[in-house]
Order: C-alpha cells, then structure tokens, then sequence
C-alpha cells in the first residue's frame, strides 16, 4: 500500500486581527490559485478547467474572478484602486467587485474588509401550465375588473441559452419586438453597460437581432433561458404555446455564474426599471448547494437588500425532491458513517462533493475511508476537524486501480452565520466505497453533489447504506441557494399541470417527484407556492442542435422554430413569475412581501395537495399558484372601503339576507369570498340595480363586484 500526502496547510494564522475572513469557497480558491502564481505573484500558465471552474476572465492582460465583499463602516473604496479591483454593485457594507488573481490574498489585508465571497458557482434548474395557473381566464378578465396580460411591467430572465431571434418573443401579431435589452456577461467584446466593466449590452431590436444569440458557455449550446422565457413572457408566435404574461417587456441576462454577477444582473435591471418607471419581476432558474442553505450569505444579503416595491424576485426550489443526497445528525457521543455514492456515465464527470454546516459554538470532524464489498477497511484517513481551519490537496491513497484523491476546506466558525463548516471534493477510481466517518457536537447537515471538471453541479448524489452501520440519507432541506433560501424571494415548487379531458374530467396536477424538499436550514418553511414545471411545452433556442424533439414547429422571416417539452423546477418558477407580472400590472406598487403573501393566501388546493394549514408543507409551500385569485386580491386590496361611484349605492353592508346595488347601466353582478372564488348566490332585477340574496353565506367578509358603463368596480362587504 502506498500513501501520499500533499499541499498540507494548518492555516493557525489566517484569522490574526485585521484579516478578513474567506468564504469556503474563497479559502479553497485562494489556496488551488497558489501554484499558478509565481514568487513574484505573476500568472503562470492557467488550465482552461480552473479558469472555467471559478468563472474567470481575462481582461487588461490579467485573469479575475468575482468576489463579494462585507466591509467596514466607512470604508475608503479608493483603496481598491491600488489592487485594480473593479467595483460593481454597491450596497453600502456588501460591494461587488472583481479582482486581478495576482491581487486576490492581497484583498484579504484590506483595512475594512470583513469578509470574502468568491468561487461559489451556479447552474440551470433542469429536470401545462396556463390552465393549472388559471391564467387563462386572467388574460380574458374573467371575475376581474379587466384583462391582465403584463403590459407595462418588465420580466427578466437571468439564464443562459437565449434566441433573440425566437418569434415568441414579439407581440401575438408578429411585427412588435418585446425584448428590448439583454446583458450577456460571457461576451467581453462590448460595450458594457454604464457603470458596470464586463460583458456586452445589446439595446433594442436591431442590436439584437443582429447578435442573435448568446454566447456558448461551459453549459455548451443551450435552450434553458428561451424556454424559462416563453414560459413566463412568450407569445408564442401564433402557436397554443404562448407564456403567462405575453405583453410584457422581456429583459435578457445571460449570468457568468459568479456571486457578484449575478448581484450585478439585478442592480442593472433595478436602474433600468427605474429609469422607464416600471416595476419588474426576475426569474431565477438555476442554484447550487454550496453554502449553509440558511439565508445568511452575502448574497442572500443583497438579494434581500435589493427586493421592494415593485422589485420582485422568483426562484426555482431545485429538482432534488427523488435524491437522497441528504443527511441531518444530532452529535452525542457517537459516530456518524454513510457511503458516499459515486456517479457514472456523467460527460467531464470529475468527482463528488459533500457540504456540511454545523451548529453555533459546536466543532465537529470527519475521516474518510475506502471499503471493499465485505466491509473490510483498506484505508481509513485522520479525523479532520472544523476546528483545524484547513485547507489541503492530498492523494490519500492509491493502490492497484484504486486511489483517493481529496480536496478538503474546514472553517471553525463562519462571520456571517458562527457556524463550523466543511467540504471535500472526492476523486476516486477502482471498486473500492468511499465511506464518511463524522462525530463532534451539535447538529449537522451534509449535502452530497456531483462535480464535473470544470464546475460544480447542482445534481443532488445519494448518501446509502452499504456499509456495516452505516445510514441512508434523504431528500429533505433540499432547497438549494443562494436565490430559492433568500428571505424575500418566492420560492416555487413543481406540480404536473392539470388537463381537461373531452368530458370535462381534470387530470394528472400531482406534485413532480423532482420536486425540492424543504425547510431551509434555519427551520423557514420553504418553498412559498407551487407552479406547473412537468412537461411543459416552451420556446427553444434555434441554434441549439441538441434542443431536443419538437411538439410544434412553425417558420418565421424565413427559418423554422421550434417548441419541446422540459420538465424541472426552472419550469415552474417562471409560470409564478408571469403570475406576478400579472399582478404588478394590476398594481404595480406591490412590494415583494405583498406579492409572496398574497400568492400563499390565495393558493390553490385540492385532492393532491391536500389540507395545508397556516404554516405551509415543505413540498407544496402553501399550495398551487392561481393567478386569477391573485389578481382579485391585488384589486381588493387597491380598493379603499366604502368608497362608491358617484350615484352608486351598496345596503344594507353589513347585511344577513338581502343587499342592495344601485347603479346605472349594471351589466353584471358577482361575490367572490377571499381567496378569489365566485360564490354561487341568487341574484334579481330591482328598478335601480340588482338585489343579491347572501343569507346562504356564513358571517364573514366578501367581495361585491359589479360592472356598468363606468368600468368594472369592487367593495368590500360583510355578512353578520
């Protein structure tokens, strides 16, 4: 048997006073940076898979990364001037910068730095929506004061794969293009857009067009961000496949996947939208599982931060809900043991990962060894504690065709949330399982993803029990972060979306196997609501050669284009953010509070959901989206009680048998209770108005709504 260790660093000195502290990520990036870097801390030759790993970039003859900062109350930002660092986004403590790779451990020393985000990465959310959202009858105005359809409100995609070029993206009509800017960040030819330094802005048709797509990324050719864009915004260029708000204003960015881009990407649609006077909802598909899963990174900081009035944020919950690839242990005195599955037939499959946070105060420690199919022991590693402070490459072992590469990153406590924490990155070959030895104290959760050479994954892998004591892991606290974890984000779970049948019969509307779990880690119920995201037909990118098989082709300005089916949670995330599109259009002052409550208020329950009570279901959130009752509850809350038409009468409010309307001109009549359903009640002809028997309701508040030529008009009324 042959051991190596290698690249083995206690780093006791790291948290001295005065440095900042590295995220796990940005511990382990600074660390594999080191040997590309020369004693004079120039760039030596870089792999093509690192620089693609962190999302690196060269620019100005010097490879940088994105980074997050927390800083200091009055801290000099000139000071980042003297390192070439380019400042995005600021958020008053939480900056968003890019820093020249050279200058990285540099940053570190700032005065005022607190603390460092960098190398987290993120990806898609890939795994019959109008009727299951009731958006139909939203478009048609149905029990509503008008039709919505998103006019006047902007939806923005953050995704990659996008086909300007698609027909859905113009007007039902064909001739008014609707997407009218796209930010691609992986193309550094320019310009960029004012007050940002990367990446390319196409503004108006003709710039688009004439880009038509894209750049291919480390995903390779894709259709993932005009499927999430048909789905919320498409008009389905003359096809039954038009999206949830076909009349909004489409806004494009294709992410470079790093933290600070992707807070960039909201900061630029935020300025854009003010500057029109319009409010906005983003879709954000894609995530990962490499922080605490708690809310409490600098990312879910600034998202937070930047939510509002009018500034609206969706995302995916993740497509784990069928993957074991979680456990959750309360430490005594005892040891934890799971085999950590390894994946096969992945392209450019590199290894596994597992993240795993702790409780605050509490210090925990894992071992790692290799097992044959008896359970006899051929290797087993030291304990590696969180308290260590670690970060370390090793070939821990390598005999025959068997061998155990690691990549270790160990923290005793976390700045931002005071947790212990650790991660290793496992490459293995031959027959032997890799088993995971852990103890300490306190409460533990270990996540287990796929890892591919050049980026992580979101692809949940299973912890089993194949091993003598060993335990299963399980599905649950499954969302992934940063967006679907953030406190002000609606966070959308996936259901198949229901048909009706030639006899009337409503089908299929379970909840998807693929669906997340919740809570997060911080016990919050998650996720909020739930969208049709199963076999959902959408826009593909013509330029994909691998978009897969098409249920609907049509030809526009000499080319054909194509709708095919996706299943996954990036499915249903944007269907909920046309709902809110919708409901922005109908008040476009609702706050991102406003809209995530109003959607739990008003969701939809029925033989597949189930009861849910007052604190929601960690699969369903608070039920299926339904836009049509959003929406009546956006009006009623626009409606100031008691407040009447000129000449228009309501009596007797409240009322316990009969009620009186009087107004000119009534053309129509109906009471809806508060989740927005129509109330089958007697309704009759008086000289002035109609007269509508409520004695069959219980005590409670209703809505009256009625119209006449003046428009369409609602009031609150009570019954005693």
């Amino acid at each position: 048997m042959r051991v190596f260790l290698s690249s083995l660093f206690l780093l006791t000195g790291l948290w001295l006073h005065g440095q900042a502290q590295y995220s796990p990520q940005a511990k382990r990036f600074a660390h594999e940076l080191k040997p590309f870097l020369s004693a004079e801390a120039q760039v030596l030759e870089m792999p093509k898979t690192f620089a693609e790993r962190y999302d690196l970039y060269f620019k100005r003859g010097s490879y940088h990364i994105g980074a997050l900062l927390q800083v200091a109350k009055g801290f000099d930002r000139s000071s980042l001037n003297s390192l070439a660092i380019e400042l995005g986004t600021d958020l008053v403590d939480v900056l968003c910068v890019r820093v020249p790779v050279q200058h990285f451990a540099q940053l570190q020393s700032l005065e005022g730095v607190m603390y460092i985000e960098a190398g987290s990465q993120l990806a898609p959310e890939l795994d019959r929506s109008r009727y299951s959202t009731r958006a139909d009858s939203v478009h048609l105005g149905v029990g509503l004061q008008r039709a919505y359809t998103g006019k006047g409100v902007i939806v923005a995609i953050i995704d990659w794969g996008f086909d300007y070029t698609h027909p859905t993206f113009y007007d039902s009509s064909g001739t008014v293009y609707r997407v009218s800017r796209a930010w691609d960040q992986n193309k550094n030819s320019g310009p960029a857009p004012q007050g940002f330094d990367f990446g390319t802005e196409y503004v108006g048709k003709d710039a688009l067009l004439a880009a038509e797509q894209d750049t291919l990324y480390v995903f390779g050719p894709g259709s993932h961000g005009t499927h999430v864009g048909g789905i919320a915004g498409g008009s389905g260029g003359g096809t039954k496949y038009y999206g949830i708000a076909p009349e909004a204003e489409l806004v494009f960015i294709s992410l470079k996947r790093d933290d600070p881009s992707f807070i960039d990407a909201i900061t630029y649609i935020s300025r854009y939208a003010d500057a029109a006077g319009k409010p906005f909802v983003v879709n954000m598909s894609f995530g990962n599982h490499s922080g605490p899963h708690d809310g409490s990174t600098l990312r879910n900081r600034a998202l937070d931060i930047l939510a509002g009035q009018g500034k609206v944020f969706i995302a995916s919950a993740g497509n784990n809900g069928n993957e074991f690839f979680h456990l959750q242990h309360d430490f005594q005195s005892d040891t934890l043991k799971s085999v950590v599955y390894f994946a096969t037939g992945l392209a450019n499959y590199w290894g596994e990962t597992v993240n795993a946070w702790g409780t605050e105060g509490e210090q925990f420690e894992v071992s790692l060894a290799l097992a044959d199919n008896n359970d006899s022991i051929w290797y087993q590693s030291p304990y590696y504690s969180t308290s260590d402070n670690l970060v370390f490459d090793s070939s821990l072992f390598a005999q025959g065709n068997d061998s155990l590469f690691i990549r270790y990153t160990s923290d005793a406590n976390n700045l931002l949330n005071n947790k212990p924490n650790l991660q290793f990155e496992a490459k293995k070959s031959g027959f032997l399982k890799l088993v995971m030895f852990a103890k300490g104290s306190g409460n533990v959760h270990f996540w287990h993803i796929a890892q591919l050479n050049n980026r992580v994954t979101n692809w949940g892998q299973p912890f089993r029990a194949d091993f003598a004591g060993a335990v299963a892991g399980d599905p649950n606290y499954g969302i992934g972060g940063p967006p679907a974890v953030s406190k002000e984000v609606t966070t959308i779970a996936s259901h198949r979306g229901e048909v009706v049948l030639p006899n009337g019969q409503v089908n299929l509307g379970q909840l998807s196997t693929f669906s997340s779990f919740g809570p997060t880690a911080d016990e919050r119920t998650k996720p909020d609501i739930s969208g049709p995201g199963q076999d959902v037909a959408s826009s593909v990118n013509s330029f994909d050669p691998g978009a897969g098989s098409a249920v609907e082709t049509i030809s526009f300005n000499g080319k054909d284009y194509t709708f095919v089916r996706y299943s996954g949670t990036s499915m249903s995330g944007p269907a909920v953010a046309g709902i809110v599109a919708l409901m922005l259009e109908a008040n476009p002052k609702l706050t991102a509070k406003e809209v995530k409550q109003i959607l739990k208020e008003t969701a939809r329950l029925d033989q597949h959901t189930g009861q849910i009570g007052p604190e929601g279901d960690l699969r369903w959130g608070w039920g299926k989206a339904d836009a049509q009752a959003a929406i009546q509850k956006v009006e009623l809350k626009l409606q100031v009680k008691g407040l009447l038409p000129q000449g228009a009468q309501v009596y007797p409010n409240p009322s316990s048998d009969l009620l009186y309307v009087e107004a000119g001109g009534i053309q129509h009549v109906a009471v809806y209770d508060l989740s927005g359903r129509e109330l089958n009640l007697l309704f009759s002809d008086t000289d002035k108005g109609k007269k509508v028997d409520v004695s069959s309701l219980a005590a409670g508040v209703y809505v009256l709504q009625w119209r006449d030529g003046n428009g369409s008009h609602s009031l609150r009324i009570m019954v005693k």
